[in-house]
């Protein structure tokens, strides 16, 4: 957000008394920021907007409609460099990031900043070397704050123009492959520092530090990964350190003289201009400059900013535009914009988002070193991975590299070996994960949609083909042979999920699984998770209770999430879970078939199935950003951890559950938190009334409780101690209505609970195994005169073995 500073030099001095406020306020030094009309801006956006529609509506075909936002460009292109002419390209630059910018991240929200630095990127590129420079003084000050209202406002909309060019010229209808691709464009384009940047640095330095890579990369750019990001903190640090001094000397002039005596030759005068005229002559620097703040040698200082730096005037205006249009975009990549060997500061989030690109393709250039990286990337890719989701799940996993076969048959008498990545496996749940690291080509970048598709083929479309035959196997054969020859049995796995890791950023390609089935990367019955390491690590730094993941991943491999939830970025869905957002109806008919133990299918509920809105999700993450920002020391304001909104005492019933992993905590903590906040109310209302009734006349009470979903369907129960019984005694008692509830209802897995009369848990006891008639269990069912549940066809695995677990 752009705090505003009055429209005039003078009106702005007043405000430098505050300045020691401001830092004492905050860990970072404040930008002075022009007095810039965000309001204004988003105005005039708003009538370019109009004109879009206007040229939408006015044209039937694409080309039409592409014909006249490529005019909209050259007229904005135009009057982009007159409004710049006589400015110097570095004061323009550094106003732009002002603007563009937050000033500080105490108070920042992304959804209330209308910044774009992909503005400032483009500005950098279409400004030219000045022949001749407006002489600055105090006066000048308000003519820059218009000027450079005007020029964000043409960027904002070339940009605009862009993106909205390569969507009419990639549409078809309802193709699902045009509609990944042009939405992958659309983030390349005007995404920036979109990764948290200790994160994105961390694996960054797994894949591209190790002394055998780093020769590589010396040989191939004559510096290292390492080298490169001490050079862009370096600047960083110096640009803050030159403007902190300078509002500190202006502070301590105004202080002394007042703002009254400020003259243009004077000191404080200098300051000034410096501060907000001439902006560029604070934020540039040297070489020099550079050497000195690191320490690093002039070679390696040339070396970075020759790769990091785009050069004043190299590209013509349009052809900077058809380059970006093209997805070649100059300043991909690049921190600074050079002239006349000084250089400024553009973006050095972006350069930094992008700095594993650039090494890679320098890599390209040897295919010996390009094949050793790979190979190095990809291990390294699944480490990270499979450390993740070890500290997401709070266990280690239960294989990795796990090399296994199908067993022998006549058909296939001596199957292939295959691989996963890691196998995760907790009583009746297994989580496979197939972790990819290959990039996507330049051409896919650029919105090629069939470069898209095949480049997701060999990543989301192989990892989930890979993940489906051990889920295949799991649920035919009961099991694999391992490599050895050993018989691996998944015989009591009833739920099996499916986690495919890239170590590429993918964007809406990795949230729409419905457009991944439609466009042929995935097969339609298999539904993976597919997240990104940077995504990954998110989560797994938000640290929230394992079952709840298990409920994520439930939940975002459902069909109905995926076809009514409409969103851009995996965390916005992580955040909406989280606040307990993310749940939609599944189809009861879907339940009734797969779970025919299930509540019975309605005209009522089909209606209210068949009624559910698509949902677009907006922006969710301010708050984890402001978390991430306070611990990563970039805010001193203390802000929350993201946290699981869910119903207290389930969620007591659920950190029991994990306490000394007590068996079924993992599914059953899942199992109960199912359902959304009104199915969670409920179960926690039937398990207060139970306590009620039990303390009102000490009889024997109970609550059984049948959980479904689209993964699947479990039983529960739940019971309070009755007087003079011991923990012992009501366990016993549980159990065996417990069992005896598992079999009325043919539940694959169920789990009871006993409760003392003051509502404090005694214990849990977990049964799983499939359905298998029992003489004695239809006795029974007779005995307590308790329906007996039949009508569906027995299982396969129905022979399975009941495993029963206590604690």
């Amino acid at each position: 957000m752009v705090r505003k500073l009055g429209q005039s030099l003078h009106d702005g001095l007043a405000l430098t008394a505050n300045a020691g406020e401001e830092r004492r306020k905050s860990r970072h030094t404040p930008s002075p920021v022009l007095a810039i009309d965000n309001g204004a801006v988003l105005r005039k956006l708003g009538s370019h907007r109009t004109f879009v529609s206007q040229v939408e509506k006015g044209h039937t075909t694409p080309a039409e409609i592409v014909a006249g936002l490529k005019s909209r460009i050259e007229d904005r292109v135009r009057e982009f460099s007159q409004v710049s002419y006589g400015l110097h390209p570095f004061d323009v630059v550094e106003a732009l990031r002002r603007h563009e910018f937050p000033s500080d991240l105490e108070d920042y929200r992304e959804t209330e900043d209308p910044g774009l630095s992909v503005a400032i990127e483009l500005a950098a590129m279409l400004v030219r070397e000045p022949v001749e420079v407006r002489a600055s003084t105090i006066d000048f000050v308000a003519d820059l704050g218009p000027a450079v209202e005007r020029l964000s406002q043409l960027a904002h909309e070339i940009i605009s123009c862009i993106d909205l060019i390569a969507r009419h010229e990639t549409s078809h209808g309802n193709d699902a492959t045009a509609y990944l691709s042009s939405n992958l464009f659309s983030r390349m384009l005007m995404l920036r520092g979109n990764q948290y940047s200790h994160i994105e640095r961390n694996h960054c330095r797994r894949f591209l530090s190790a002394p055998h890579i780093e020769v590589h990369a010396r040989q191939a750019l004559g510096l290292t990964y390492d080298e490169a990001t001490i050079v862009l903190d370096a600047s960083e640090a110096l640009y803050s350190e030159r403007l902190e001094a300078a509002l500190h000397e202006l502070n301590q002039l105004v202080d002394t003289k007042g703002a009254d005596f400020v003259e243009p030759a004077s000191p404080a005068g200098y300051l000034l201009r410096s501060l907000y005229a001439e902006m560029g002559r604070l934020g540039s620097f040297t070489e020099g400059d550079l050497v000195t703040a690191t320490g690093l040698s002039p070679a390696i200082v040339r070396a970075a900013l020759d790769l990091l730096s785009h050069p004043t005037g190299s590209v013509e205006p349009l052809k900077v535009v058809e380059r970006i249009a093209s997805g070649r975009d100059p300043m991909r990549g690049k921190a600074y914009l050079r002239l006349d060997q000084r250089y400024v500061l553009v973006n050095t989030a972006a350069a930094t988002d992008r700095l594993r690109d650039t090494f890679e393709n320098a890599l390209k250039s040897n295919p010996r070193a390009q094949n050793s990286y790979n190979k190095w990337r990809g291990k390294q890719a699944e480490g990270i991975a499979v450390e993740l989701l070890e500290q997401i799940l709070g266990v280690p996993a239960t294989y990795t590299s796990l090399k296994y076969r199908s067993k022998p048959s006549p058909s296939d008498p001596a199957p292939e070996l295959a691989e996963a990545d890691a196998l995760f496996i907790f009583d009746s749940v297994a989580l496979i994960v197939e972790v990819k690291s290959a990039s996507f080509s330049s051409q896919a970048r650029a919105g090629d949609p069939v470069r898209l598709v095949t480049d997701l083929r060999k990543t989301v479309g192989h990892g989930a083909t890979q993940a489906a035959r051990l889920e295949q196997l799991a649920r035919e054969d009961g099991g694999v042979v391992s490599a050895d020859g050993s018989w691996l049995d998944l015989s009591q796995i009833v739920d099996v999920h499916m986690i495919v890791v890239s170590a590429e950023e993918l964007g809406r390609a990795a949230i729409d699984i419905d457009a991944l089935v439609r466009s042929g990367v995935i097969p339609e019955d298999t539904l993976p998770w597919v997240v990104s390491l940077h995504d990954l690590a998110v989560i797994a730094e938000i640290d929230e209770r394992p079952p709840a993941f298990l409920l994520y991943l439930r939940q975002r491999t459902s069909p109905q999430i995926s076809r009514l939830f409409n969103a851009g970025d995996e965390l916005d869905l992580y955040i909406l879970f989280l606040r307990g957002h993310l749940w939609a109806m599944a189809d009861p008919r879907v339940l009734a078939a797969k779970n025919p133990m299930s509540a019975h299918v309605t005209s009522g509920k089909i209606a209210r199935y068949e009624k559910q809105p698509e949902i677009v999700v907006q922006s969710q993450t301010d708050d984890l950003a402001a978390w991430m920002y306070y611990k990563q020391g970039q805010r001193s304001t203390p802000a929350p951890r993201p946290a699981l909104h869910a119903n207290r005492r389930l969620l007591e019933i659920v950190d029991f559950l994990i306490e000394e992993h007590k068996p079924g905590w993992f599914e059953f903590g899942a199992d109960l938190l199912d359902g959304g906040p009104k199915a969670q109310k409920v179960l926690a209302s039937a398990l207060d009334e139970l306590l009620r009734r039990a303390n009102a006349d000490g009889a024997e009470h109970s609550v059984a409780r049948g959980l479904s979903g689209h993964w699947g369907y479990s039983m529960f129960v739940a019971t309070v101690a009755l007087n003079g019984e011991t923990s012992r005694e009501g366990m016993e008692r549980m159990g065996k209505y417990l069992l005896l509830k598992k079999y009325q209802m043919r539940a694959p897995r169920a789990l009871g609970l006993v409760f003392s009369p003051s509502g404090q848990l005694f214990g849990a006891e977990y049964v799983g195994g499939s359905w298998k008639h029992d003489p004695d269990g239809e006795s029974l069912l007779a005995h307590f005169k308790l329906k007996n549940q039949r009508g569906a066809a027995l299982p396969p695995s129905a022979k399975r073995r009941t495993r029963r677990l206590r604690v």
